[in-house]
């Protein structure tokens, strides 16, 4: 969560730097370097290149604000929206700045490069979510991660931790993924509770894990068995660091990843 906010922090110093640079190098921007002498130096290409330099700055102060925000609230599981946010702003005013300057011809390549692009981010985004969720009990906590999405419970807080077949009847998505049998994030279910999904299969079993601050998250993966064996190893690691935090020897020595 701490390398996160920083990632964030810095990732947003380098947003605000670019957009000084810009100013300061306006024909180190690709596309723009290659107008000739006349057309760089005329009123609207300045402007839009002052405009894309705004716009990273922007960038820079969202990514830095939000993380920032997030870490203090204790909320960073929105850092992905934030970081979305701080490179759409830039990227969106770069496109419409820079498609303004170009000829038809230009335009044709232009939009083709952009829906091209569109296809590469979607396929990402399709293959990051297509994988198991990872899943570690080191340290006293429990992590789990797929895609964007992530939990960081201490072992102590832990209530319940069960095997069970079924997920509650699902009445909506509230801020989650659905693709094909994936199902990550937040779900409404018919009783009007907010469960948690890491789930890669329709068939059960599926681990629970409930919390005394009433989070109810299931994980399960394509293959049953591994869904059982994970669910072996979380129950045999809590068990060893509520002993060793019993007798007074919690610490690090008994790392497992899963």
């Amino acid at each position: 969560m701490k390398s996160t906010f920083i990632i964030s922090v810095i990732f947003g110093i380098l947003l605000i730097v670019c957009g000084i640079l810009v100013v300061k190098y306006p024909s180190s921007l690709n596309g723009f370097k290659s107008l000739n002498k006349d057309r760089f130096k005329s009123h609207e290409v300045q402007n839009a290149i002052k405009f894309i330099s705004i716009s990273l700055i922007i960038g820079g102060f969202v990514a830095i604000s939000g993380s920032t925000v997030l870490s203090i609230t204790n909320s960073m599981r929105y850092i992905f929206w934030i970081l979305l946010s701080a490179i759409l702003i830039p990227l969106l005013c770069y496109l419409y700045q820079y498609e303004k300057v170009l000829t038809e011809k230009e335009k044709v390549k232009f939009y083709f490069m952009v829906i091209l692009t569109c296809f590469i981010i979607v396929g990402i985004v399709f293959y990051k979510a297509s994988r198991s969720p990872a899943l570690s009990v080191q340290e006293g906590f429990i992590d789990i991660s797929c895609y964007r999405f992530y939990d960081h419970i201490p072992t102590e807080n832990v209530s319940e931790v069960n095997l069970v077949q079924k997920l509650p009847s699902i009445k909506r998505r509230s801020n989650g993924l659905a693709v094909n049998e994936t199902r990550l994030g937040y779900f409404e279910t018919n009783k009007n509770e907010k469960i948690k999904l890491y789930s890669k299969s329709y068939r059960g079993p599926y681990i629970y894990i409930s919390t005394k601050d009433n989070k109810y998250i299931y994980i399960n993966y394509v293959d049953s068995t591994k869904t059982k064996q994970v669910f072996d190893n979380i129950k045999k690691q809590i068990k060893i660091f509520s002993v060793l935090k019993k007798y007074g020897a919690y610490h690090s020595a008994y790392p497992n990843y899963l």
